[in-house]
């Protein structure tokens, strides 16, 4: 088989390693897979941030940067980290947070669904904080249907 470039087989490496490290070393980990050159490692730390078996530090970091990536595609796995009923609490409101400040608006039909549809109060509570401080039309449509449904 083909061998992977030298930062690539790195990136895999830490991020193998980054699950079971906790604090700065799996936040230095995690970030040192995401700037290896030539390493595209969302997919991966999607994994991590999911993961019941990673340490909660992994899995922040892993939430963040994948936060940073600009695809759509890392936008859809915040959204499916924040709606994920099985994540922990923490884990899934720094993926709101991340959401909210996604450029273009991105992550704002994500934070809607959060908003109208999650089962934990407090979760639903921190959309729609976020959607009230985005300044975006498609939060007051949210309020606007929230307050005529009481």
């Amino acid at each position: 088989g083909q061998r992977l470039p030298r930062a690539a087989f790195l990136a895999v490496a830490l991020l193998d390693l980054a699950p079971s490290l906790t604090g700065r070393s799996a936040d230095n980990a995690v970030m040192g897979a995401e700037i290896a050159e030539g390493a595209v490692v969302w997919r991966r730390l999607l994994q991590i941030a999911r993961s019941t078996g990673a340490s909660e530090s992994a899995r922040k970091a892993a939430v963040f940067w994948v936060s940073q990536e600009a695809s759509g595609a890392a936008t859809a796995g915040l959204d499916s980290i924040a709606g994920d009923d099985d994540a922990s609490l923490p884990v899934r409101k720094d993926a709101l947070y991340y959401l909210a400040h996604r450029p273009n608006g991105e992550g704002i039909p994500a934070l809607l669904r959060v908003a109208e549809t999650s089962t934990n109060m407090r979760l639903r509570k921190d959309a729609i904080w976020f959607l009230a401080n985005s300044g975006d039309s498609r939060a007051l449509a949210l309020f606007e249907k929230l307050l005529a449904g009481r």
